[in-house]
């Protein structure tokens, strides 16, 4: 009779996005256990970030017996609904581990380097409220991007571009946040008073309003998380789908980062930092992901 063979599982390894994972919530639940006095909810806060670690470190003996894609696919749900609340923990942290609002910083920088407040060049009144609406549009969009990146390389069936670009993205969202402990500012509209408020045409109040809810974190200035991000999933999108790079994400790339100094959510250098900190994001997945994301031929 034949003798059949089961070939040995191999073991388990960290996905780059878990060691990342592990070492970014290390490095905050640190930073909470040192100012655990300061914190509010201590606790809270220390177990949520140690906790998260904990977790990082143990999901790829969770999902060994699972396929390549449902372990990709485990990762980007854990990744939905992690991702806001953390947003969300850090902005309960940064007001009290760095409780000097840098504010005057950021308004000082934008007079020397662009000659004034670029968030006023808009006058004193709303000249074009087809251009609001548009770009409050665009700015809204943000939210989108990354789905709808994932669903059009799911529908190419690029499922390992699909585990690259959830490392760049989410590397972008965890350094951005580095950003707000080091430098918390608040975004301009929170701070001054302006001639007048965006109307827009129809969607610019109930989207602004609804950003405003949804977004509690206040010391989300510098740097520009949206820019950030959106330049990272475009630059995935380059690097994987060319023809959605162009159709879609090149404009937006463009347009959004227009949208946050026009609509008065971020000072000029919070621009300027988000390239800085996108690049380094950039490199550090690749260093990470050498593959990159290529699908298997």
């Amino acid at each position: 009779m034949a003798r059949t063979y089961r070939c040995p599982a191999l073991p388990t390894a960290p996905q780059p996005i878990d060691r990342l994972c592990v070492f970014w919530y290390s490095l905050i639940a640190i930073v909470c256990i040192v100012d655990a006095r300061v914190l509010p909810e201590p606790m809270l806060q220390i177990c949520f970030f140690a906790g998260s670690a904990v977790f990082f470190l143990v999901l790829p003996k969770l999902l060994n017996s699972r396929g390549r894609r449902t372990q990709i696919f485990a990762r980007a749900a854990i990744f939905c609904l992690l991702i806001p609340i953390t947003f969300e923990m850090v902005g309960r942290a940064v007001p009290h581990v760095s409780p000097d609002a840098r504010d005057s910083w950021l308004k000082r920088a934008d007079v020397a380097v662009f000659g004034g407040d670029p968030t006023r060049w808009t006058g004193e009144r709303e000249a074009f409220p087809w251009a609001t609406e548009l770009l409050q549009l665009v700015y809204a969009s943000f939210y989108f991007l990354s789905p709808v990146l994932a669903i059009r390389l799911f529908y190419l069936k690029k499922i390992e571009a699909i585990a690259n670009t959830m490392l760049v993205v989410v590397a972008g969202f965890l350094i951005s946040y580095l950003g707000y402990f080091l430098v918390p500012g608040r975004s301009p509209y929170h701070l001054y008073n302006y001639p007048f408020e965006f109307r827009g045409l129809f969607a610019t109040p109930l989207l602004r309003d609804a950003i405003q809810k949804a977004e509690s974190t206040r010391f989300d200035a510098f740097p520009s998380g949206h820019c950030e991000v959106t330049w990272l999933v475009a630059a995935c999108a380059w690097r994987h789908d060319r023809r959605i790079f162009y159709i879609f994400f090149l404009p937006v790339a463009v347009l959004l980062p227009i949208s946050t100094i026009y609509l008065r959510y971020h000072f000029g250098v919070d621009l300027l930092a988000a390239v800085p900190f996108a690049l380094t994001v950039w490199f550090l997945c690749n260093r990470l992901d050498p593959s990159r994301g290529a699908s298997p031929p």
